[in-house]
């Protein structure tokens, strides 16, 4: 057990340490050309690490493109971080209309609170957590998140 424990933090140390080494232009082209994965490290690196707000287009092509929900998460999240409103705000509210993954939705309607928590509420969160309200709070997370949004902004 403690060997697989131990491999397991080996690997993600690894694979952190490479992706850091990996320069931004990489990271791009993985985003339309790359493996799932390749899609998944090239947005937390962009999103997270780099907070590259000149790659918005990139991240959202690949978010209102892709039929893989762990590469959407990770599209979604990565705007959420780099939490610029308007284009992005309107991709997430796209995904959320268009996706029956909650898992998807519920990082959509994350991501739209980083970026209202910083820009305001526009107009495209709020329908966006309105049609989540209607079409998506079968799922329990996702219905506490549009309640705790609601509260959050007083809607």
């Amino acid at each position: 057990m403690l060997n697989k424990l131990w491999f397991a933090l080996c690997v993600l140390l690894l694979s952190v340490s490479i992706s850091a080494d990996v320069p931004v232009e990489v990271h791009v082209k993985n985003l339309s050309s790359g493996s799932d994965s390749d899609r998944i490290s090239a947005c937390y690196f962009l999103g997270k690490e780099k907070k590259e707000s000149k790659y918005l287009s990139e991240i959202q092509e690949v978010l209102k493109t892709t039929d893989n929900s762990r590469v959407a998460v990770a599209c979604a999240n990565a705007l959420g971080y780099i939490q610029e409103k308007g284009s992005s705000t309107t991709a997430l509210k796209n995904k959320i209309m268009s996706e029956s993954n909650s898992d998807v939705v519920y990082a959509c309607l994350a991501s739209i609170v980083n970026i209202a928590i910083k820009n305001g509420y526009e107009a495209d969160a709020k329908s966006a957590v309105q049609y989540s309200d209607i079409n998506h709070r079968s799922d329990e997370f996702v219905a506490d998140l549009i309640d705790r949004i609601k509260k959050k902004f007083k809607e």
